[in-house]
């Protein structure tokens, strides 16, 4: 119904019971319903709204156009509505998908940034997304150009889910670009929207939609964020309704780290690998759902091994020559065929937090010189 939000649906289903008989109520123009929509509304048409809108509404026919357009819809009160949204203070009443629903005995990370990201974002959420999705575990993300699309595109390659929260209808691609991408999720994954097919993008979306990424997450992941962004606004989401936030740490004099680097100074916790995020989720589900086998547990205690000594580990293919990641993994490869870019990833990270080794520009690294 036009100008009806969750609020509102709420208070209607509190009235009647179920919609049907907000349905009758409408066509019927009960002074209950009336005082409900009246009540505390900025619209001052809206009653006249609702009640236009659901006489010319065709109900056969909006349901063949969802059939047609291969658009599915589940409702609050139906077994198939993800649980961990219904415990949202507000609930969506209603998601519309294409492909299919994150399964609720799934762990899911979500996974958010900047949208103009740089070299370094690109390679790690890429970096990232493939190894999450490796182990099984659901990436969550809005499509968005920048990490969420590149976190989305490195789950699909390792033949991950991934589940997109749109902030306009599911029938419409946003942004454009991602059309190749938009299709590809719906093979692997789903295209969410709590908004109705055909419903344009528009800014004062993007909070709801921002809140089923968290909301349909066990823990969220900001790869690179400017100080004042829209992803900082869905870390506050995230927050309150509970869920843990890790942040990829980056160079102080990066702009688009800076986001990141105040988040774990104000506690947030350190991703400096994939394992860290793995071994959370690990802890947590051994916490929350001991009989869930869905994750490895080997990976609590198994993290050591991406810790190594001093003059071991990556450090061995190092110089006093700049080289970016990918060279340095592949020269790697010659000598530890097995070691995975992960690992890699990792050790470079540490090693430069450490101070034992010096980032060049955007992901390349070289011994530190005395």
């Amino acid at each position: 119904m036009p100008q009806v939000a969750d609020a509102t649906i709420q208070k209607l289903l509190n009235e009647y019971d179920n919609p049907q008989e907000i349905y009758s109520a409408v066509i019927s123009e009960k002074k209950s319903l009336i005082n409900i929509l009246n009540s505390s509304c900025r619209y001052k048409d809206r009653m006249t709204s609702v009640i236009e809108y659901t006489r010319d509404y065709d109900l056969d026919r909006e349901y063949d156009k969802l059939i047609s357009s291969d658009i599915k819809m589940v409702t609050l009160d139906e077994m198939e509505y993800p649980s961990r949204l219904k415990t949202l203070e507000l609930p969506p009443y209603a998601i519309y998908y294409k492909g299919k629903m994150p399964e609720d005995d799934v762990p899911a990370v979500a996974i958010i940034g900047a949208r103009d990201c740089s070299e370094y974002g690109t390679f790690i959420a890429n970096a990232f997304g493939e190894s999450l999705a490796k182990e099984k575990i659901n990436i969550i993300s809005g499509m968005a150009r920048g990490i969420d699309g590149i976190s989305q595109r490195g789950a699909l390659k390792s033949d991950g889910s991934t589940y997109a929260v749109l902030g306009c209808g599911v029938d419409i691609c946003y942004p454009p670009r991602n059309i190749g991408l938009y299709h590809e999720i719906q093979r692997n994954g789903g295209v969410l929207s709590p908004f109705p097919p055909g419903t344009e993008i528009k800014k004062r979306n993007f909070p709801e939609r921002n809140k089923i990424v968290a909301g349909l997450a066990d823990l969220v992941l900001v790869i690179e964020a400017r100080q004042k962004s829209g992803t900082s606004i869905t870390v506050d989401i995230a927050l309150k309704q509970g869920k843990d936030v890790y942040a990829i740490p980056g160079r102080l004099t990066d702009r688009l780290s800076d986001g990141c680097n105040m988040l774990i100074r104000d506690g947030a916790g350190i991703a400096l690998s994939p394992e860290d995020i793995i071994r959370e989720l690990a802890v947590m589900w051994n916490r929350d759902k001991p009989d869930n086998e869905k994750l490895n547990q080997n990976y609590i205690n198994s993290n050591d091994r991406y810790l190594p000594s001093k003059d071991e580990g990556v450090m061995a293919y190092l110089d006093s020559y700049p080289r970016s990641v990918e060279e340095i993994h592949n020269r790697r490869l010659l000598k530890e065929p097995n070691v995975t870019l992960a690992q890699t990833m990792s050790e470079l990270i540490l090693f430069a937090m450490e101070g034992k080794i010096v980032q060049v520009g955007s992901g390349y690294f070289n011994i530190k010189l005395c």
